[in-house]
């Protein structure tokens, strides 16, 4: 019955974590739309005959299918606004025109950094306002905040703003302004209109967010193989880590962290502490000291263990030695790591 309330519990908490994403706690295995989803506008293409014909014969009626020259797009998009005016009164036809607009802007209008304008920007954003407006508290609304956000970080929208703030403003901050929706400092008008449209799409597009990086709290095992006999326990440690799923390669940096381990068969323990350990496909964690208790002597023998290794994941594979700072041979040597270690608690929103 303890077990049944326990797990009942369990799911009940990560049922509300999984969407409070917005929140300084939270599991990343369980949340959810943290990535664009499919169009619905596209997908109602897709399913309504009608609206698939209409949509191929706005293609096919544009005056040049060279997409990739702006003098034909300038054209194109002459046609498109045209067509508006047409279907105006037809709610669903006039969507299909918006969104091909907004699907073909970015890419030919905005596609150069250097020439990125806030004017580009304001009317790219005015095809959506509209497409929003049309379609209030729907599945649409949340997906064009969301594609908008998307779309200014794509274009490099986000760092335009960021090169408008004042030296003082970036000096202060820890972070970019669009992490934690933070307007201080930006002294260029047209280039703060820009930031306010992409905060006011951050607050109304849900759990979207552009970016994997999170805090998180690993609680892993861990394994030591030594010419003496074979430890095992877990490891504790705050984590930054650039993927969500656990199982792809990752950058990773435990900040500091703990290990408890226990001699299979032996009297032996072993508690081990490090910081600033890097884990790319390379691991290197040169900061890790540790003492050792044998509890059938009664000595406590504290040492350095330096390692290398490889790390894939939750996997980590590396080779240690224990130095210990008093000559005590038995704990000398040699040493096999194997871990499965992972931040699985995200503490803190993603970056």
């Amino acid at each position: 019955m303890k077990i049944i309330i326990l797990s009942v519990l369990i799911l009940f908490i990560a049922t509300n974590l999984s969407i409070a994403q917005k929140s300084w706690l939270g599991i990343p295995l369980f949340d959810k739309n943290i990535r664009l989803s499919a169009c619905p506008i596209c997908k109602g293409i897709g399913s309504d005959k009608s609206l698939e014909n209409f949509n191929d014969s706005l293609f096919d009626n544009l005056p040049i299918q060279k997409w990739k020259n702006p003098e034909y797009f300038d054209k194109n998009y002459v046609f498109l606004k045209a067509m508006l005016s047409t279907y105006r009164n037809d709610n669903r036809k006039y969507d299909v025109i918006l969104h091909n607009l907004i699907a073909m802007y970015p890419d030919k209008k905005m596609n150069d950094y250097e020439e990125l304008t806030t004017k580009d920007l304001i009317e790219f954003s005015s095809f959506i306002d509209t497409l929003i407006a049309r379609n209030p508290n729907s599945a649409i609304e949340t997906y064009f905040h969301q594609r908008r956000m998307s779309e200014f970080q794509n274009v490099g929208a986000l760092e335009k703003v960021e090169e408008n703030k004042s030296e003082e403003a970036l000096d202060k901050e820890f972070v970019s302004w669009y992490l934690d929706d933070n307007l201080n400092g930006i002294q260029d008008k047209d280039w703060l209109n820009i930031a306010k449209i992409y905060v006011d799409d951050h607050k109304k597009a849900g759990p979207f967010h552009l970016f994997d990086s999170y805090d998180g709290l690993n609680l892993g095992y861990t394994s030591f193989g030594t010419r003496n006999g074979f430890y095992q326990g877990v490891d504790i440690s705050l984590d930054n880590t650039n993927k969500v799923n656990p199982f792809m390669q990752s950058f990773r940096v435990s900040y500091y962290g703990v290990s408890f381990l226990k001699e299979y068969k032996g009297g032996n323990s072993e508690f081990l502490f490090y910081t600033f350990q890097f884990r790319t496909l390379l691991q290197v964690n040169l900061v890790q000291f540790g003492i050792n208790t044998n509890s059938n002597l009664g000595t406590k023998t504290w040492f350095w263990k330096p390692e290398i290794g490889i790390n894939y994941g939750l996997l980590n594979l590396a080779y240690a030695y224990n130095l210990p700072f008093k000559n005590t041979g038995d704990i000398k040597g040699h040493q096999l790591k194997i871990s499965y270690t992972y931040p699985l608690l995200r503490l803190g929103n993603y970056k």
